[in-house]
């Protein structure tokens, strides 16, 4: 019975937590009306790609253009356009090394076990930040993706272009996004999360209702406070 009444609390917490954040974005502008927009356009972006690629052009791998558009509507224009950048940077080296080894050697598994580890390494590379694994992911696609041809991996490349162009288009043209709205609503942010935080840590100790449950909630909320913090200075 111990466990179920953990998971009770646990429902309920995750509970409260997720009705606080639909009330604070329908009250007003702030950081849970930004993720809700965030969301809103990201799926737009994946539909948008869909519907070109996928129900008019009928591609054969048409899930990477929708799939590129949707992780590029970021927090920002200068981090969409950016990430966008580096992702198709990634994705075309990954595509052509892949390509390129799978028609030498004519065996696509002879082919992976050469390609991933190099595309695996190349993501690593600095210039590539946070979308190099996307190197890896992209020689996937052509190695897992039925017979190779210059044709099929060109137009994967063409496909993630696309997506690209529709998740920055999308985040650019509809509510452009500002990381920070002001000053004062960054520090509020930030203020407003560590005294809840806070509070329910005081609560569940005081109370001795806490479990590994509870405590790992307030530290995933406790690395949320830092990135708020980060964001406001």
């Amino acid at each position: 019975m111990e466990w179920m009444d953990r998971t009770n609390r646990a429902a309920r917490r995750w509970a409260g937590t997720a009705v606080t954040a639909v009330r604070r974005a329908w009250e007003g502008p702030g950081r849970e009306r930004d993720l809700a927009v965030q969301a809103g356009k990201g799926a737009l972006a994946a539909w948008v790609a869909w519907a070109v690629v996928g129900w008019w052009l009928e591609a054969p791998m048409a899930f990477v253009a929708p799939w590129v558009a949707v992780v590029l509507v970021e927090s920002t224009v200068y981090r969409s356009v950016a990430h966008g950048l580096q992702q198709l940077a990634a994705i075309g080296v990954g595509t052509a090394l892949a390509t390129a080894v799978a028609l030498l050697l004519n065996s696509t598994m002879a082919a992976m076990a050469l390609v991933l580890p190099v595309a695996l390494l190349l993501g690593q590379w600095q210039r590539l930040g946070s979308q190099g694994v996307y190197a890896a992911t992209g020689a996937l696609f052509v190695l897992t993706g039925g017979e190779v041809t210059v044709a099929g991996s060109a137009a994967r490349v063409l496909e993630a272009v696309f997506g690209a162009a529709v998740g920055v288009a999308v985040n650019v043209l509809i509510r452009p996004p500002v990381y920070l709205r002001d000053a004062r609503a960054a520090l509020e942010d930030a203020a407003r999360e560590a005294y809840e935080l806070l509070g329910a840590v005081a609560d569940g100790l005081a109370t001795g209702t806490w479990d590994a449950h509870a405590a790992g909630d307030w530290h995933v909320r406790a690395l949320r406070l830092g990135r708020l913090v980060d964001q406001a200075r």
